[in-house]
């Protein structure tokens, strides 16, 4: 396993809106072009989504993400798949706040209890290139095995309401 570089610093911050506590890199509050996760989805709460699992073995890479049913006209598995990423799981919500949580407990358990950096660099990935995992090092199989276990351990009113495994 890789270790997060200690250059990688963790930030907790608080919203000024809604008050909620986020844990997030330097990085990406130094770069954030949105708001506040949490308030930048109270719009689309009850939008369908999905969690997914894909792999891509040329990068030799895995990936866990979050995307809400036809979003622009095209669905994100849809384009990753166009770049050679295949579908490992996924997982259905009707709430796409609950999909970002169970995809927020996996992230920071991979980044902050494993110490798991990202695999792929921005220009490979755009938009989701920090949830990307060496496949070496963070098997398909044990990536699907931790987000199914943290799935099944979710209060009823949080579970999916479907599942698929490619």
């Amino acid at each position: 396993m890789r270790a997060v570089p200690h250059e990688i610093q963790f930030i907790e911050t608080r919203c000024q809106g809604c008050l909620r506590v986020q844990i997030i890199s330097a990085n990406q509050m130094l770069n954030r072009e949105t708001g506040c996760s949490f308030c930048t989805i109270e719009e689309t709460e009850n939008s369908p989504s999905y969690l997914y699992c894909i792999r891509n073995d040329d990068f030799q890479a895995i990936k866990v993400g979050v995307g809400r049913m036809k979003k622009k006209g095209e669905e994100r598995l849809s384009v990753l798949s166009k770049n050679g990423w295949k579908i490992v799981s996924v997982w259905y919500y009707e709430s796409y706040r609950n999909a970002l949580r169970i995809e927020a407990i996996v992230i920071f358990i991979l980044r902050i209890k494993l110490n798991l950096l990202w695999h792929l660099q921005k220009n490979q990935i755009p938009g989701g290139w920090t949830e990307t995992f060496d496949l070496t090092v963070c098997p398909a199989e044990q990536l699907q095995e931790l987000i199914q276990t943290i799935v099944n351990q979710s209060p009823a009113s949080q579970k999916p309401s479907g599942k698929y495994s490619g």
